[in-house]
């Protein structure tokens, strides 16, 4: 009998401590974070890092954050924590503290401007995709970073709108203007494909009479 009483004692000390565990404010702001990260597609704090073009001391932080978490803003933490909360897609970040946060919105990605864009003009995406990595000289960020940096505010459709607009000088066309500009595309090529194979047939019969004659 003492030894069950000792087996149960030990039992109810484990599950007070995972009860324990669950609740600790800065287990749970940890978990969230590496959670809400990897939906970001960022797998650990360097990458998420570098999404948020943190540098040096920040990045520091970022890291502290990632292996023990955080117990409770402060002043000093306070704009860092919002612009990690905006990252994720809230307003504020009291959520980061709620056990088992979910994104309210769906992660927000370069891969998905360049959609966007290659979706409106095909050249201009084509652009973003060789240069992504590149540091113009007069540039203290690359195109990555830059794009990065500025999805931490903005949305993708506000992102892609922006920069269509920049390199353009228009509007994007509407959903109904892509359709018609891809079935326009689709009636040049059938239109190109007909004419070839016409200017084959031609040349095959022409092949053929050649032949013929030769053989005669």
């Amino acid at each position: 009998m003492p030894e069950s009483n000792e087996k149960s004692d030990w039992e109810n000390a484990a599950l007070y401590m995972n009860r324990w565990a669950r609740n600790n404010k800065a287990n749970i702001f940890r978990d969230n974070l590496r959670r809400l990260a990897i939906k970001m597609e960022c797998p650990d704090e360097n990458s998420l890092a570098k999404r948020l073009c943190w540098i040096r001391e920040k990045k520091k932080w970022l890291r502290r954050l990632w292996n023990d978490g955080l117990q409770r803003p402060n002043a000093k933490t306070v704009d860092d924590l919002t612009k990690l909360a905006r990252f994720f897609g809230f307003s504020d970040f009291g959520p980061l503290w709620e056990n088992d946060v979910k994104l309210p919105i769906s992660p927000r990605g370069i891969t998905e401007v360049l959609t966007l864009l290659r979706t409106w003009d095909f050249n201009i995406a084509d652009d973003f995709v060789r240069h992504l990595d590149h540091r113009f000289p007069d540039h203290l960020k690359t195109n990555r970073e830059i794009l990065q940096e500025r999805l931490i505010n903005e949305t993708p459709e506000e992102l892609a709108h922006s920069l269509f607009n920049q390199f353009t000088g228009q509007e994007p066309p509407t959903p109904e203007q892509t359709t018609v500009i891809a079935q326009d595309i689709d009636r040049i090529f059938n239109d190109i494909s007909d004419q070839l194979q016409t200017l084959l047939d031609h040349h095959r019969r022409m092949l053929l009479a050649r032949l013929y004659s030769i053989e005669k």
